[in-house]
Order: structure tokens, then C-alpha cells, then sequence
């Protein structure tokens, strides 16, 4: 027979259409199409499949293992089966998934934990991360850094113009703000070239706040100067990532795409003038954008700072460049842009 908890959660499914509920969990009443936080959520939201709710049809398979979750066909048996092997479906998208596997995914440290794996739709308001997340992110990207690292030292190796008396070191310092930037903005661009086959062109707009979204989750309160600057400046700056992580991705982009982003930049802008855009610039580089960052100064591997990264310096040359378009002064394209900075902050990606 199905578990107590169980028979609650398919009555919650089954009776949960008020159009405001409150939540126990973070104190707040969300009206009917809101977003939860990530434990009401969880909670709430994870329905057994169950032949008074939905089964999976037949030959479905585990949104995240693919591994098949059919229930045989009788409905006893389904009554039984379905939860003792903890099937649930998503509300309110609807798809099958081992409740184990989608529990590791919501609970992860991937930006797009808050989503459905199958659909991409946004279910809940993710929790930041926790101290142990963001060192595991971290260790993560330190381990990818150190992977490329060693392949490219490898490949060097086996060049014969290889210079015997470089002695650059392996690993440098670097702004742990910034770093931070380059990882999430990667990730959110991996995922976006990854559909962009499917969709066709860039989702400026869902990229760039995603980014934004995420960094802000993981840094926590940004500096009382940068806070009514929060939609303009500081998601310039998270544009600004999403830029360089497109340089070093093999993304080509449309020319609507590229007319898009610098529409959409300059309007993040259209307020704010030279002289104030060079002082937030200054702050930024003096104590950063937030509050405590958790790693001011960060180890990375030598390849991260020859390729393409985020800094004050470049940040500063990507916005007073739009700026300028925005004048009129000048009207290069978005890849022209990309390709001018790169030479003249990371001449060794161009070699």
C-alpha cells in the first residue's frame, strides 16, 4: 500500500489550486503561477507517479539515468510498484524521473539545477549555494584548468619549436570575482551552444540574467555602491562574462545576434554616463562587486590566464567601446569587438 507521505503528496496534487499558498519555508505566500523556493518545491512538487495522478507510458525512461521506469500494467500492481521504486513526475511539466536522480539534480551546484532536465522549464527559486557547493565548483573547474593544462603541455612537447628555456610557472593568483564569472558564464554558454542547433540563434536576454542570476545566488550581497546599480552595471559586467566566454567557445554567431546583444547592452546603459561607468569600474577593481567575497584571490592553472578572462581592465574597454557606438563614434560589429579585445588583453590566444 502506498506510504502515508505518499497519499499526501498525490491529495496536495490532486487539491492544491487556491490561488495564493504560503510557504513554511521561506515566509513567503506566492500567488497561483509564481515561483516556490527550492524546498517547497521539493516538497511539494515531486508527485508519485500513481494510477490516481499519472504513470509513465509505456517504454518511458528516467529523464536523467534514461533507465526504463514502465510500470506493469495493472493497476494494483502500479499502486505498489510505482512507489516502492520512488518514480515521480515534475509539476508542473509533467516529466518521469527516479526520485533519487532528480533529487542529485535539483541539489547540485549546475546553474541550471532550478530546471526540468528534459524541458529546460524553470520550476523553483534555487537556494544559494552552500560553502561546500562553491568548493566544489571550484575543484571542478581547477580540474578541467589542470586537464587542459596538461594536454597542451603534452602537445608542446611534442613540437619541435618548443622554447626549452620557458620556464613559466603552472599555476598563477587570480581575482576569485572574476574566475568565479568565467566558470558560470561558460557553463550557462556550453548549455546555450549545446541548443543552439535546436533554437537557432542566442536568447541574449535569458543568457546574460541567467549568468547574472547565478553569480548573484553564489556571491551573495553586492556592495551598498553597486546595489541600485544592480540591473544595469553589475549585469554589464555578467555580459560582459557571457562575451568572453563566447571567444573561447567556437560559437559563430549570427549577425541578428550580434545586432541583438548590442541593442539590448546599450540599453542597459542608455542611462549611465562615461564618468560614472569609470568609478563603479574603479570600485570593482579596488574591493570588488560584493560584500565578502569567499575567494578574493584564487589558484589557477597558467593556461586560464593566457586565454581569454575577465577583468577589470577589459570590462572596462568592452563597455567604453559600446559606449562610444552608443555616441555614434563608432559602429564595428559585436565580433569585431570580441576579436579587438582579445588582442589587446590575451596576445598569446592570438599566436
Amino acid at each position: 500500500m502506498p506510504t502515508a507521505k505518499a497519499l499526501n503528496l498525490i491529495a496536495m496534487a490532486q487539491t492544491e489550486k487556491a490561488a495564493h499558498h504560503h510557504c513554511n519555508h521561506c515566509g513567503s505566500t506566492h500567488a497561483n503561477g509564481e515561483l516556490p523556493c527550492q524546498e517547497y518545491f521539493l516538497e511539494r512538487h515531486l508527485i508519485p507517479a500513481h494510477p490516481v495522478t499519472v504513470l509513465p507510458s509505456e517504454g518511458t525512461g528516467c529523464g536523467i539515468c534514461l533507465e526504463n521506469i514502465s510500470l506493469p500494467p495493472s493497476a494494483s500492481e502500479c499502486q505498489h510498484l510505482a512507489l516502492s521504486k520512488e518514480v515521480v513526475f515534475l509539476l508542473p511539466c509533467r516529466h518521469f524521473f527516479h526520485q533519487s536522480c532528480i533529487l542529485i539534480w535539483h541539489s547540485g551546484i549546475r546553474p541550471e539545477r532550478d530546471t526540468c532536465p528534459i524541458c529546460r522549464r524553470t520550476l523553483f527559486i534555487a537556494d544559494p549555494l552552500t560553502p561546500a557547493q562553491l568548493d566544489l565548483l571550484h575543484e571542478e573547474e581547477l580540474e578541467n584548468q589542470h586537464t587542459d593544462t596538461v594536454e597542451q603541455e603534452t602537445e608542446q612537447e611534442n613540437e619541435l619549436d618548443t622554447d626549452p628555456d620557458d620556464q613559466r610557472p603552472t599555476w598563477v593568483f587570480m581575482n576569485g570575482e572574476f574566475m568565479s564569472m568565467d566558470i558560470v558564464a561558460g557553463l550557462v554558454i556550453k548549455r546555450e551552444s549545446d541548443n543552439l542547433d535546436a533554437v537557432g540563434h542566442f536568447n541574449w536576454y535569458d543568457v546574460c540574467t541567467s549568468i547574472h542570476t547565478a553569480l548573484l545566488t553564489v556571491n551573495g550581497p553586492l556592495r551598498p555602491i553597486f546595489r541600485e546599480h544592480r540591473d544595469t552595471f553589475v549585469l554589464c559586467v555578467h555580459a560582459a562574462a557571457a562575451l568572453v566566454a563566447i571567444e573561447n567557445s567556437d560559437i559563430i554567431m549570427a549577425e541578428a545576434d550580434r545586432d541583438d546583444f548590442l541593442v539590448w547592452f546599450r540599453c542597459l546603459i542608455s542611462d549611465m554616463s562615461a564618468e560614472l561607468a569609470e568609478k563603479l569600474c574603479q570600485e570593482m577593481s579596488k574591493d570588488g562587486l560584493f560584500v565578502t567575497p569567499l575567494q578574493p584571490i584564487v589558484v589557477a592553472p597558467w593556461t586560464y590566464r593566457e586565454r581569454p578572462h575577465m577583468t577589470t581592465d577589459a570590462f572596462r574597454y568592452i563597455l567604453g567601446d559600446v559606449i562610444k557606438s552608443r555616441e555614434g563614434r563608432e559602429g564595428r560589429g559585436l565580433r569585431a569587438r570580441l576579436r579587438r579585445v582579445a588582442r589587446k588583453f590575451w596576445p598569446s590566444h592570438w599566436t
